[in-house]
């Protein structure tokens, strides 16, 4: 590797810098589909009410690619491409657009598997049809996405410690009076890979911009030499400049922030606010690692969720193997919530505890109806986890879902959803799928909502189940 010359400004400073260069096996790296800008999200808004109309229940295949791409011609939103193409080459702007949809955590559409609209894809949707504005939506998604999560590939992720990237770029831009280079973001900001990097990078950026500009030149050549972690026919400069502009496009797309490509510069031109809104995420922030690709949708896809200590112990008491593991999670770190967190966190410790002595005593399972027995728990789709799944004695698959006290109308619309997954994405799970609710109690209103089912055998297919140990159905 390149080392600078004796006498070269705080040569010490950078020859860290391109030690450290060399090692990183990280950078931040965005898929490469639309670029993320108003036109591409108002059509990317439209594909989605296509696909909500048309295509929701649907596999993503390539013949559900190809009957979208031809709705979204008939709508205008795409344009048609050369007849003799093949239908891949045809199809190919529906994965792209896809492929942002995703990153944005609005959509999931994987091979094989039933089409899924998020409830901040549902958001977005709303929000066209008001013509209110998609960019708050748009931005609220931006300001989630985070390094590791389980869409970015190993090959990139597995090194982040946890970062959420336009948090950190206002962060640097703060202590920059609000502007920075595209050499000092290619150089040094896709350098950091946890939220704690802000110090380091920003002495990287102070030092560089104190250099003459020979001294620029032969540090910019340093760089531009140092190969790519493991793939020594690749140079990470190259690689990161390539993937610039889509990270760019996508982390500064609120609109307080603006791209100069005239003066090669990032800018904030609303810097007002900034450091409110800095503090406010910073305050309670603590990024969680998503194991699943299941969980990222779960938490991305749901406009509510934020990344904070509430965010992270509700993941670690679902995940948890075992009651000792959530009571060593929750003993360090309950301190940190909100009273009226701590409460929800409350109720799902005592799920997860019923869920365990069911998974641990069979016979509990047999008290809510003979025959039944468990198949998985803590099932991960893009809707959420389901708690148990059962095979009850008619050989259909039993999803149970368990609420601490009492069950509210939310959880039919809940179970339901869990359902129709296992009904459209389990080879023998078509029309071969019901449901029981196991709670504390259930109000006159929580009964009658079973009956919008409107099934012959609704008392089958949705029982309501009381988890007093004593189970009695109601």
């Amino acid at each position: 590797m390149t080392r600078l010359p004796k006498g070269f400004p705080y040569r010490d400073l950078f020859n860290g810098a391109l030690c450290e260069y060399k090692r990183c096996q990280t950078y931040w790296y965005v898929p490469k589909a639309l670029t993320l800008n108003d036109e591409n999200i108002n059509a990317c808004a439209r594909t989605l009410r296509v696909i909500f109309d048309e295509f929701l229940g649907q596999t993503w295949n390539i013949e559900t690619q190809d009957a979208l791409r031809s709705a979204l011609i008939g709508r205008g939103i795409q344009k048609p491409r050369a007849t003799n193409s093949t239908r891949q080459d045809r199809t190919a702007l529906s994965r792209i657009t896809k492929q942002l949809l995703g990153t944005l955590g609005f959509l999931w559409a994987e091979p094989s598997q039933e089409i899924v609209i998020t409830d901040a894809g549902i958001a977005l949707i709303e929000a066209l049809e008001r013509r209110s504005g998609l960019q708050p939506i748009v931005e609220g998604q931006v300001a989630k996405l985070q390094y590791p999560h389980p869409l970015l590939s190993e090959r990139y992720g597995f090194k982040f410690g946890g970062v959420l990237p336009h948090l950190f770029l206002l962060q640097i831009l703060q202590k920059t009076n609000y502007c920075l280079s595209f050499d000092e973001y290619e150089l040094f900001v896709n350098l950091a890979s946890k939220q704690e990097d802000v110090s380091r990078i920003f002495r990287y950026v102070t030092h560089w911009r104190d250099l003459g500009k020979e001294d620029v030149q032969t540090l910019q050549r340093a760089f531009k030499s140092v190969p790519m972690q493991g793939d020594q026919s690749a140079f990470r400069f190259r690689r990161i400049h390539l993937n610039a502009s889509y990270q760019r496009a996508f982390y500064c797309y609120p609109a307080y922030l603006r791209i100069d490509s005239k003066t090669r510069t990032i800018r904030c031109h609303e810097p007002e606010g900034i450091a409110e809104m800095i503090q406010r995420q910073l305050d309670g922030l603590k990024i969680a690692h998503f194991e699943s690709q299941g969980d990222w949708f779960g938490y991305i896809g749901d406009p509510e969720q934020r990344p904070s200590w509430f965010t992270y112990l509700s993941l670690a008491v679902q995940t948890a193997d075992s009651k000792e593991q959530v009571a060593s999670e929750l003993k360090q770190y309950r301190d940190r919530l909100l009273p009226e967190e701590t409460e929800k966190i409350d109720r799902l410790e005592i799920e997860k505890a019923i869920e365990s002595s069911y998974v641990e005593h069979p016979e509990l399972l047999n008290s809510l109806e003979q025959g039944l027995r468990l198949e998985e728990r803590q099932v991960v789709t893009p809707i959420g986890r389901m708690d148990l799944l059962c095979r009850g004695r008619d050989g259909k698959y039993v999803v149970i879902e368990i609420k601490a006290r009492s069950a509210e109308d939310s959880v039919f619309g809940q179970i339901l959803r869990y359902i129709g997954w296992i009904h459209r994405n389990y080879a023998d799970g078509q029309n071969n799928v019901r449901g029981i609710i196991l709670a504390g109690q259930f109000s006159d209103k929580a009964r009658y909502s079973r009956i919008g089912l409107l099934k012959p055998n609704s008392e089958e297919f949705l029982k309501l189940c009381r988890h007093t140990f004593a189970t009695e159905e109601v």
